[in-house]
Order: structure tokens, then C-alpha cells, then sequence
């Protein structure tokens, strides 16, 4: 029994080379002692509506749709204040928030807290990058098997 080497499409991409060559990947400082800035959090709130094709209404209406409490425009007016240290974003306010306004709130928070926030896409590439790890394992685990067996060990 001989097993053939596996032959790889030359047009299909490798995943490492792949990583590689975006080399985009941040990997955070240590968290400090200090607390989580919330005034870093309320600039990244108006930085996500500046960037959202709605309007401060429009945002508030989605947000109060997706939390099941009502969000006025004041109250995000409030926590987009910087000179209205009371008013802090709701931890029950950041996942709608987010959805709303996309993932630049939490990505915030995770940093300052020594974390990176991973998006949809990016795990379904480290699941792949998983796979093919796992993939590899297993061949060099059956080809050892193979090579244990006394009848089949391969001329060498």
C-alpha cells in the first residue's frame, strides 16, 4: 500500500502565507492599573454616529429597538458628552450600541482592557486556521501509525 504525496492547486492560497502577508494582526498592551477611560469610550461613540449613515434619531430608534428601553437623543447626546462626566454608557447599551454603530465602541473597551476584538469574519479564519492545524496533525499521526505497523512500514 503506498500512499501518494498530496498534490496542492498551485492556485489555491496558502492560509499562513496568507497571514503573513496582511501582517495586520495588533496584539494589545498589558491592561494597566488604571481604569477604562470613559471619555476614550464617548469619543468612539460620536466617532461611530459621524461615520453611520443615520441620523442621531434614526440611531437612537434602532438602539431602543434592540435593548427593549428607550434611548432618546438626549440621553445619547449625554453620553457622547464629554463635559458630562455622569453620564456613562449603560453596559446593557454597548452589544446594541454596537450592532448599530459598528464594533469601534468595543473595540475600545478591549484594548484598554489588554484584548482585541475579533469580528465574525476574522474567527471563521482562525477556525479554518484551526482546521488545517488540526489537519496536518492527523496525517503526520496516520503516517506514524503507518510506519508502526511491521507489515507496513514503507521501504526507505
Amino acid at each position: 500500500m503506498t500512499r501518494r504525496k498530496r498534490k496542492y492547486d498551485p492556485n489555491q492560497i496558502n492560509f499562513f502565507n496568507a497571514l503573513d502577508a496582511t501582517n495586520d494582526i495588533h496584539i494589545p498592551a498589558e491592561p494597566g492599573k488604571a481604569p477604562i477611560n470613559p471619555n476614550k469610550i464617548k469619543l468612539a461613540i460620536s466617532g461611530a454616529i459621524k461615520h453611520s449613515h443615520f441620523d442621531r434619531a434614526e440611531i437612537c430608534r434602532q438602539i431602543s429597538e434592540l435593548a427593549g428601553r428607550e434611548v432618546t437623543v438626549a440621553m445619547l447626546n449625554a453620553y457622547t458628552s464629554q463635559s458630562r462626566t455622569t453620564h456613562q454608557v449603560p453596559s446593557d447599551l454597548l452589544a446594541p450600541m454596537s450592532i448599530v454603530l459598528g464594533p469601534s465602541i468595543l473595540k475600545v473597551i478591549a484594548e484598554d482592557a489588554g484584548c482585541t476584538l475579533a469580528e465574525r469574519r476574522e474567527m471563521q479564519l482562525a477556525r479554518i486556521g484551526q482546521f488545517f492545524i488540526m489537519q496536518q496533525v492527523a496525517e503526520q499521526q496516520i503516517e506514524q501509525a503507518i510506519n508502526d505497523l511491521p507489515l507496513m512500514r514503507r521501504a526507505g
